[in-house]
């Protein structure tokens, strides 16, 4: 097969799909784009997914040999489809980056790498392109329309499932805060009741105990309270 033969895009594209459903993280789910991109589009030259953090560019996962190489040489000189496709949103190929009038920067290094045919993808969210699916050959010419518009369907589907996972996964995180914040409160108030206890107080003075206890040792006064909890469980044994 040549660098852009089709093997099964449904499959990839329902692989895609069901990410969400397995609780992928972003890092994982980003890796698994590249790795379904290789196994339905027989991309010699490897895949890879860039990504915009703070306004910097990084590689967040690749899949190949000469996928990371080649990523790296448009990083540096800040040119070649990768670079394009973030800028405008839209799909970017090169028939030859060896010879493209283009990014003229980028034709010995490509050539040491080895790196012929190239097609980027934007991942688009929104407004907002916060990546590129990128596909390599050593081939010239490697990629054909149908292979370009494949790259550009896994793309899309790519960035809705990024999008989706990220969002689940603020959820899962947003829950877990709310967890912690429900039994900080449950600890502090079984904490205040021994104080209560112990020293004849009110709720509020209590809690200024507590508070006071936290400040001077410098300790979170969820650590605090659970001390107190404990002590009082050791002694009542």
């Amino acid at each position: 097969m040549t660098g852009g033969d089709l093997i099964d895009l449904d499959v990839g594209l329902r692989g895609l799909g069901a990410l969400l459903l397995t609780e992928e993280t972003v890092a994982t789910a980003l890796q698994r784009v590249s790795a379904i991109t290789c196994r339905c589009i027989a991309v010699d030259g490897g895949a890879s997914v860039v990504v915009r953090r703070g306004g910097q560019l990084g590689i967040a996962t690749f899949t190949g040999e000469h996928a990371r190489p080649a990523d790296d040489c448009q990083l540096e000189h800040g040119a070649g489809p990768c670079i394009d496709a973030l800028a405008t949103g839209e799909l970017v190929h090169s028939h030859d980056l060896t010879a493209d009038a283009r990014w003229p920067s980028l034709a010995a290094p490509m050539a040491e790498i080895g790196v012929r045919t190239a097609t980027s993808a934007p991942l688009v969210v929104g407004t907002d392109v916060v990546g590129s699916l990128n596909m390599y050959s050593t081939h010239p010419d490697a990629f054909s329309d149908a292979t370009r518009e494949s790259a550009r369907l896994l793309a899309a589907q790519a960035a809705v499932t990024v999008a989706n996972v990220k969002a689940h996964e603020q959820c899962r995180e947003r829950a877990d805060q709310l967890q912690q914040a429900l039994d900080s409160r449950v600890v502090i108030e079984q904490a205040k009741g021994v104080l209560m206890e112990r020293e004849g107080c009110d709720p509020d003075t209590a809690f200024a105990l507590l508070r006071h206890t936290s400040q001077r040792a410098n300790r979170r006064l969820r650590l605090v309270a659970e001390d107190v909890v404990l002590t009082a469980g050791s002694r009542h044994r």
